[in-house]
């Protein structure tokens, strides 16, 4: 997997040699890789456990600034993120099965899976992301799903956030036999 860090420097994970890879397969070291140099020389940022599904690294932008993130995927269905802070790593301090969505306006968005404190499965919450970098994030609800509403996307864009919902129609269905 390759990913840009910055304009000189992306995140890469390969198969490094001995112990790079996952069982099941996949980058489990994510280094960062200067241009210009040699692959062999790129920086060890996290090493995650052989039983993961796999690791790496993104970077994402907030009105200009840079967020450098470690993803681990822990299993198929849950995943640890961490956030960069001068190359020093900070786990996030949420659901192991919710989902990063975007940063805005200092806030980082996370797409819950399933319910946590207040929160319903599939919800949208955010906080500050100085707070939870700190471990004192306050959430809140950004949308929620209905009974007959559900979010299908969230996407950012430099001015906006863009929730793509579905209305559920009730439909009948009819047979008729000829």
């Amino acid at each position: 997997s390759i990913s840009w860090y910055d304009e000189d420097t992306v995140f890469v994970g390969s198969d490094f040699g001995e112990g790079s890879m996952t069982d099941s397969g996949y980058p489990a070291i994510v280094k960062l890789w200067k241009r210009g140099t040699e692959l062999n020389k790129a920086e060890t940022m996290y090493t995650t456990d052989k039983k993961s599904v796999s690791a790496s690294g993104f970077t994402t932008y907030d009105q200009g600034k840079p967020y450098h993130f470690i993803y681990d995927g822990t299993t198929f269905y849950t995943r640890d993120i961490y956030m960069l802070d001068k190359k020093q790593r900070i786990k996030l301090n949420i659901p192991n099965d919710s989902s990063f969505a975007g940063i805005n306006n200092g806030k980082i968005f996370i797409q819950l899976k399933s319910s946590w404190n207040s929160f319903v499965q599939a919800e949208v919450i955010y906080a500050d992301i100085d707070d939870l970098k700190n471990n004192k994030a306050q959430f809140k609800s950004f949308v929620k799903p209905t009974e007959s509403v559900f979010i299908d996307n969230i996407s950012f864009t430099k001015s906006a956030i863009l929730v793509t919902v579905i209305a559920v129609s009730y439909t009948h269905l009819r047979a008729h036999e000829t």
